[in-house]
């Protein structure tokens, strides 16, 4: 019998980008021409998020494509299939590469807004509960109930009528004349007696989400935040 001919590429010379193309087009067992109306029409019914980040992370230059399709006219027979699926799919596809982030994206979004779902619902949890919380403001007058009477050791000193929430963390450090306890020790004897106790322990009563919210990362939410809008954005553009 006869070998077969090896076909060499005529643009695409990445040996790895080439095995990658024709794995995937074996493996989806999808037409050349199927895969273009997938793409235009972002089918995301008929592919995975998977396929179309190894598409992605497979595509070649702006500039190889257009080789591509220039050469696809009259040498497609001649091209290995790798460089097929660009020729004969997709290098003639305007803003290919804005196209299938786009369709990542969508095919992404509902496993992306559930991991940033949970950390931006406690945080507005948390935000809220010490916004509401009665204990949270009995435990603020009397810290500034107790400063003002601290202060008046002064003479100069003048009533103030509000504080920094930055002061809460020095009150574990403001020691008795003994060095024993602490402000904070005395105003939490305080909570236990005021309103018959009602709000002693209203960090555990009232706070249910504050501890995880303070482990969020602030920065990296906001940064997830932001990349779920542009991609959003671009989609929106691709569309209009």
């Amino acid at each position: 019998l006869p070998k077969k001919k090896v076909r060499k590429p005529l643009v695409i010379q990445d040996e790895k980008i080439l095995q990658t193309l024709a794995i995937l087009q074996g493996s989806q067992k999808i037409p050349l021409e199927e895969w273009k109306r997938i793409l235009l029409e972002i089918d995301d019914r008929v592919i995975s998020s998977g396929t179309m980040q190894q598409l992605r992370n497979a595509l070649p230059p702006t500039d190889t494509l257009k080789k591509l399709q220039d050469l696809a006219g009259n040498k497609f027979n001649e091209m290995p299939e790798g460089e097929q699926v660009f020729a004969a799919t997709l290098a003639s596809i305007k803003g290919l590469p804005a196209r299938l982030d786009s369709m990542i994206f969508m095919l992404e979004f509902d496993k992306t807004l559930s991991d940033l779902k949970p950390t931006i619902s406690a945080v507005i949890e948390a935000c809220d509960e010490v916004r509401m919380s009665n204990g949270f403001k009995m435990f603020l007058e009397m810290v500034l109930l107790v400063g003002n009477y601290m202060g008046h050791s002064s003479k100069t000193y003048k009533d103030i009528f509000g504080f920094e929430m930055s002061v809460l963390k020095k009150l574990s450090g403001t020691k008795d004349v003994n060095n024993s306890e602490s402000l904070l020790h005395y105003l939490v004897s305080c909570m236990s007696t005021e309103a018959n106790g009602l709000y002693a322990n209203f960090p555990k009563d009232e706070f249910l989400h504050v501890d995880k919210a303070s482990r969020v990362n602030a920065d990296e939410v906001a940064k997830g935040v932001n990349a779920l809008k542009n991609a959003l954005n671009k989609v929106i553009f691709m569309q209009s």
